[in-house]
């Protein structure tokens, strides 16, 4: 696996090539945990817990892994942005925007 990362203050922002099973590991109760897509691709958020603001965490799958490719994920963590504005930036790391 490869990581390719930034760092903007506390937040880790990136994109991770990866094979097998893409693999998140988000902790949190389920209402906490958001399933959405972003720019058509499947996505899952961590939304703050609450006294813990900016550790928002996103991951985006860019790509499944196939034939002899790996799958690209995108992702930002611990940021204090809202969700609205890390979909923007992970659209931005994909090259959608």
């Amino acid at each position: 696996m490869l990581n390719i990362t930034t760092a903007h203050g506390r937040a880790l922002i990136g994109k991770r090539y990866f094979v097998g099973p893409a693999r998140v590991p988000f902790e949190a109760p389920r209402e906490r945990l958001v399933l959405l897509t972003i720019a058509g691709k499947p996505a899952i958020a961590k939304s703050p817990a609450p006294g813990y603001p900016g550790t928002l965490r996103l991951a985006v799958i860019q790509r499944f892994p196939r034939d002899n490719q790996p799958g690209i994920m995108a992702w930002i963590d611990n940021t204090e942005m809202s969700l609205e504005a890390a979909a923007t930036l992970a659209e931005e790391i994909m090259g959608v925007r």
